[in-house]
């Protein structure tokens, strides 16, 4: 049997780092896209533990490069194939759009979104030419219901869903297909970048108590996400089952959220969200 490959940005650490040690404890050619050298990649100190550096062929890429196109395509012709896409490198940002600097907006959407058809555009030719292949690309349950002070994030990850769905139509009789991967909220580094910059700017900016309460939630509360390996799993999951959902929720509750935010009028929705949050932040006004 030909020997499987799947490409898997941001793969580094977080949900990245456990969907790459997934696909190689399952014998899978594993290509782990990290933004920096792998001797300072948690991935790396894992595999060499776990032993699993043979399945592992760690590439530097960066998915916002003006060259990432031609790296990918580099990778492409180096292992031979790609069979499965995993487009997880992603950050969030968090504070209030009337603060939120337009240009830390658009880095939003460089990674989050050009990033992700980037890297497609790149690895969608060769699996033309194999006439099959699988992309997963992992959005987030804010991608669906947006909540206050993520909206850059949440503004982003919507622009996936509708660009994946749209690719989904595209693909229609070419054997490759495209999936979304929704997860909840799970023990990640997905806020370090975007903390840095709160954290920047936050002084400077025409704050509020509220809008600093409720990024400290955010950030005070990472540490207690679900665990990553459950996204790995799903992941691992729709690259090999015969069927699955165009969209996948992953985490406790994510599915009866949903339903509850599609059916319950929007005023509804508002009161139960800002009481939530009150009652967390303690902040009233």
């Amino acid at each position: 049997m030909t020997e499987r490959v799947v490409l898997i940005t941001g793969s580094g650490r977080g949900i990245g780092m456990e969907t790459a040690l997934l696909f190689a404890s399952k014998g899978w050619k594993v290509i782990a896209g990290i933004r920096n050298e792998k001797a300072n990649s948690p991935l790396y100190v894992r595999a060499k533990d776990l032993k699993m550096l043979e399945y592992i062929h760690f590439k530097k890429l960066d998915v916002t490069s003006t060259d990432i196109q031609e790296e990918v395509k580099a990778v492409i012709k180096e292992a031979g194939r790609i069979d499965v896409l995993v487009n997880n490198a992603g950050y969030a940002a968090a504070g209030y759009l009337e603060n939120f600097p337009v240009e830390e907006l658009r880095q939003q959407f460089e990674t989050n979104v050009f990033g992700v058809a980037a890297v497609t555009q790149g690895v969608l030719p060769s699996m033309r030419e194999s006439e099959g292949g699988r992309i997963i690309n992992i959005s987030s349950v804010s991608g669906i219901i947006p909540f206050p002070v993520i909206g850059p994030y949440a503004a982003s990850k919507h622009a996936l869903e509708a660009m994946t769905e749209s690719l989904s139509y595209e693909l229609e009789g070419t054997g490759i297909e495209a999936f979304l991967l929704e997860p909840g909220s799970f023990q990640t580094d997905i806020w370090e970048k975007g903390s840095v910059q709160w954290s920047k700017r936050k002084e400077k900016s025409r704050q509020n108590r509220k809008e600093e309460a409720l990024v400290s939630d955010i950030l005070a509360r990472k540490n207690s996400f679900q665990d990553p390996h459950m996204v790995a799993e799903a992941v691992y999951k729709a690259a090999t089952r015969k069927k699955v959902p165009f969209r996948v929720q992953v985490g406790k509750g994510i599915q009866g959220m949903i339903l509850l935010r599609r059916f319950l009028p929007f005023s509804l929705w508002k009161k139960l969200v800002l009481r939530q949050l009150r009652q967390r932040t303690g902040v009233k006004n």
